[in-house]
């Protein structure tokens, strides 16, 4: 639950960020948000193997850098 909240506190912040600009996304949505690893974030998979698609380094929820994508119908206001 911490992690998440992170993750969502993080999004916030980009919001923000954004609205403090004139730029509304418009579009916010689950599809919209892209999870990539943080800077030195990852681990093994548990029983991965390395011939296995699933075999990639898996970051742990607290390693994750949330981006917020699609900013087809954002509007900038002003």
């Amino acid at each position: 639950a911490e992690a998440a909240a992170g993750l969502v506190e993080t999004l916030a912040r980009a919001m923000h960020f954004a609205h403090e600009r004139g730029i509304v996304h418009r579009d916010l949505k689950p599809g919209n948000i892209l999870l990539g690893r943080a800077e030195g974030g990852g681990r093994r998979a548990e029983g991965a193997e390395d011939s296995l698609p699933g075999s990639a380094l898996l970051p742990p929820p607290s390693a994750l850098s949330p981006k917020v994508t699609d900013f087809g119908l954002a509007k900038r206001l002003g």
